[in-house]
This record gives C-alpha cells, sequence and structure tokens, in this order.
C-alpha cells in the first residue's frame, strides 16, 4: 500500500502546474523551434538575400577601396563604429527581427504567453553541481531521447548531402573553370536544395520531439496519491479556499431547496420578510417536512416559485416564524406545530379539492 502512495499515477493538480509554469518549467520542443526559425530564415533569404549579399559586397567594396585613406587610430575607429554598426543594422536589421519575433511567437504557440524570471534568479539549491545528478542526468531517458534525435538529424543530413553531391557531380567538376561569382551562386543553389530535401524529415522529426517533450512533461508534473491528499489538505486549511468551499456549497444547497419549492404543499409567509415550503405526503411521510424557507430575498424568491408553479400561499405570521426559527430544510415539523400546520394543509387540500372541482365541471 505504501508503495502504492509512492507511485506517480495521479495527473497534476491546477496548483502544481501554476508553480511550474512560475518556475519556468515548460514543454518546449527546441527541435521545433530550430525547424521553424530554418523555414523563416530560408524563406526570408531566397526574397531578400541577394539584395542582402549584394549591399554587403558594396559596403566591403568601400571599405577595402579606402583602406588606405583610412585613419585607423583608436579615436577615429571608436568615431566611424556607431555609423558602421547603423549600416549592418539596416542591412541584416529585419533578418534578424525576423528571426527573434518568430522565435517569440513558435514560443507562445508552444505553452502560451509566460512571463517568470524565476530561472533567472540565483538557485540555492544547485542540483547541477551534484556528480552523482550530472551521472543520472546523463544516463536518463531525456539525454536517451536527445541523443537518438540527433543521430536522426545527422543521418538525414548525411543521406542529403550524399544524394545532392551525387546529383551536382557534373556542375562540381566544372568549378575550377568558373569565376568566383558563378562559384557563389552555386552554391546557394546547392545549399538552397540541400535545405528543401532535408526540411520534410527534420520537420518529422521536430513534431516527434515535440509530442515526446508533451509526454514527458506531463509525466514529471504527476503527483503520487499521497501528493494529492497533502495538497487538499493544505488548500482546506486555507482560510480563503474555505470560504470559497463554504459559499459554494451554500450556493448549491440554495439552488436544491429552490427546486424543491414546485413540489411543496403549501408556502406559509409572514407575509413580506419570511416563507416556509412544506410538502407531506400521507403516504410516505409521518409528518409535514420544510422542503424550503427563506428571509426577505430568498423570501420573496420562494413566493414567486410558487406562484408560477400554482402552489398554495397562506399568511400566517405566527407559524411562519416558529416553523423558521425551530425548523430546518429537510427537518419534520415539531410535534408542538403539528395542529396549527394540520389546519393550513387542511385549509389548502380542501381548497385543491374545491378548484379540481370547478375544473371538472367546466
Amino acid at each position: 500500500m505504501a508503495d502504492n502512495d509512492q507511485e506517480k499515477t495521479e495527473q497534476a493538480s491546477p496548483r502544481k502546474r501554476r508553480e511550474a509554469i512560475e518556475k519556468g518549467n515548460l514543454a518546449t520542443s527546441q527541435e521545433l523551434n530550430s525547424i521553424v526559425l530554418l523555414l523563416a530564415g530560408m524563406l526570408f533569404l531566397s526574397y531578400y538575400g541577394k539584395g542582402i549579399v549584394s549591399e554587403l559586397t558594396l559596403l566591403m567594396s568601400a571599405i577595402f577601396m579606402n583602406l588606405g585613406h583610412i585613419d585607423v587610430s583608436a579615436s577615429a575607429v571608436a568615431s566611424y563604429l556607431p555609423g558602421l554598426g547603423f549600416v549592418f543594422f539596416r542591412i541584416l536589421g529585419p533578418f534578424l527581427i525576423l528571426l527573434v519575433s518568430v522565435a517569440i511567437i513558435i514560443n507562445i504557440a508552444q505553452h502560451g504567453v509566460v512571463f517568470t524570471l524565476t530561472p533567472l534568479l540565483p538557485q540555492t539549491n544547485l542540483p547541477h553541481l551534484n556528480p552523482f545528478s550530472g551521472l543520472k542526468n546523463i544516463f536518463s531517458m531525456k539525454a536517451a531521447m536527445r541523443f537518438v534525435f540527433s543521430v536522426m538529424k545527422m543521418l538525414i543530413v548525411v543521406r542529403a548531402c550524399y544524394s545532392l553531391i551525387v546529383q551536382a557531380m557534373p556542375q562540381i567538376m566544372l568549378l575550377p573553370e568558373m569565376g568566383v561569382p558563378e562559384i557563389a551562386s552555386f552554391a546557394g543553389m546547392l545549399f538552397f536544395k540541400l535545405i528543401a530535401k532535408i526540411y520534410f524529415f527534420l520537420l518529422i522529426v521536430a513534431l516527434i520531439d515535440y509530442a515526446y517533450q508533451k509526454w514527458e512533461y506531463e509525466k514529471s508534473l504527476k503527483m503520487t496519491k499521497k501528493e494529492v491528499k497533502d495538497e487538499l489538505k493544505n488548500m482546506e486549511g486555507n482560510p480563503q479556499i474555505k470560504s470559497r468551499i463554504r459559499s459554494m456549497q451554500a450556493q448549491m444547497a440554495r439552488k436544491r431547496m429552490m427546486q424543491q419549492v414546485p413540489e411543496a404543499d403549501v408556502v406559509i409567509t409572514n407575509p413580506t420578510h419570511l416563507a416556509v415550503a412544506i410538502k407531506y405526503d400521507l403516504q410516505k411521510m409521518d409528518a409535514p417536512k420544510v422542503v424550503a424557507k427563506g428571509a426577505r430575498i430568498l423570501a420573496e424568491k420562494i413566493k414567486a416559485i410558487a406562484l408560477e408553479n400554482g402552489v398554495a400561499i397562506v399568511e400566517n405570521k405566527p407559524l411562519a416564524r416558529a416553523i423558521f426559527k425551530e425548523v430546518e430544510v429537510g427537518e419534520a415539523i415539531p410535534v408542538k406545530l403539528y395542529q396549527a400546520v394540520a389546519e393550513v394543509l387542511a385549509y389548502v387540500f380542501q381548497l385543491n379539492k374545491q378548484k379540481l372541482q370547478a375544473n371538472n365541471l367546466l
């Protein structure tokens, strides 16, 4: 029995999930991040790559052509850097902004918007400095899966490279006769072909990794039966939780009580402040029973439901006060109130009988 209590068989509670998120413990597939970033980068470069290369070439040509006339003292170089940095950012900035934006979007897509500084704070407990913990991590299932995914990616890339080189061998043999621009163009084309060839397979690997990370994350959050019991005890000890539970219980009790009003035989009123609904089934009950009661607003609701459902409403101030004070919902009328309640019920039953006879005549 003790062993069963130590097995993590229970799904994580909302509280444990919230604590995990606050600590930055999230299910994230780095493989999926990489493959989406690769796609975004390649699409961007396929449209704007030539322009970027052209601008960088012009910039570097201008620098090297004027290298002999440029003051290279420390103060002069320092004055050049802001302008040079701005030019580089103007050329490469859109590409970098795209990659950062895509990285943010793919992370939000995986686990929503999460903001926490906990992973950046100094840790008092540093298990990663423990050599035994390190050995455990090396030989863990997670490490084994990372190794499997790395091998899969390597095999995919090697196979694609081999296939592409074999296909492009006639052009590769002509490279010595080509100029630098032609070689650069051919290398770029070959690179894009390689990416296109391996992307589909890498995407499959990334999706498998994402599914595995989700499964591993859910598994790591699972709780033992003892942890669930302890958490419930802690929650019950919280005054706010206790108050919320009591409020919900009272609300549910009122709802159940109101559902009993249409089945009552009579509602005895104060007439404005109190209302008590009574039911009596001669075949099943030893004494009349209170099925609902309420004061002020609740009393008005009981009377409204009674009117909607054709339940008789009788004004009797002393009896309404006595029943409201002494009898709880679900309890039978005490002996000392039998006579007064019997008179009211007899009046109501007689009234109902007369209505029934009148309806039959019609």
